[in-house]
């Protein structure tokens, strides 16, 4: 009797020792998180109802940039040639920028987009639609040089667009109203500032607008 009861008393013991264990594995079970996506997290925004919030302000030849009726506005009066303004921040990080923009009818039509990487007046990407265009280019040391373009891209209204721009270390695109229109590859992505750009063809007389600035994270895809 005490030897099977010591028996007994084992293996009850194995059995509670077994379930405790399947207990636990399928409590860490339930428990495990599977890494989620970014917040999407706002870095920063501008509306640009406050001609203070720190974009350039400038003015020469008939060219200038500055804020405009809640909008900030961007003129060029020369042809063929690249006009950008700076809200002068820093981003580290891949992110996704966004705006808003209108071509005003009553003027010629340009090119316009948005700047990333910016390091200086002589070292940035831009990523800009004009008409059915679609242009992605660097300036490196001073000289402009195409990375991407296309014609006849379908989706680009003449009058007003939302632009969209992925900027990281190894890849640019840019989407147009929701449909991505170009993308590219680059291998010596540099982080920086941000901006707005328009570049004139061989007409001048040029006015654009843009609204609701955005900065975001770029949305890491969950680990398996």
């Amino acid at each position: 009797m005490v030897i099977r009861y010591r028996i007994v008393r084992f293996l009850l013991l194995v059995l509670l020792l077994l379930l405790s264990a399947c207990s636990n594995g399928m409590q860490s079970a339930t428990e495990v998180v599977l890494p989620t996506l970014a917040s999407d997290a706002v870095l920063f925004q501008d509306d640009f109802s406050n001609p203070k919030s720190g974009w350039d302000r400038a003015s020469q030849g008939g060219n200038s940039t500055d804020y405009a009726d809640g909008k900030y506005r961007i003129t060029l009066s020369t042809p063929q040639q690249d006009i950008w303004a700076n809200p002068y921040q820093y981003f580290d990080q891949d992110i996704i920028v966004e705006v808003d923009v209108w071509q005003n009818p009553s003027t010629v039509q340009a090119a316009y987009g948005i700047i990333c990487g910016y390091s200086d007046v002589n070292n940035f990407y831009a990523l800009t639609i004009g008409g059915g265009y679609v242009e992605i280019f660097r300036y490196q040391q001073g000289k402009r040089l195409t990375l991407y373009s296309a014609e006849n891209q379908p989706g680009i209204d003449l009058e007003h667009n939302h632009l969209e721009v992925m900027c990281a270390a190894n890849q640019l695109s840019l989407w147009v109203n929701g449909n991505i229109v170009a993308e590219v590859e680059v291998t010596e992505f540099t982080y920086g500032d941000v901006g707005l750009i328009v570049s004139s063809f061989d007409e001048a007389g040029v006015e654009i607008l843009f609204d609701n600035f955005i900065v975001r994270e770029v949305e890491s895809p969950a680990e398996p």
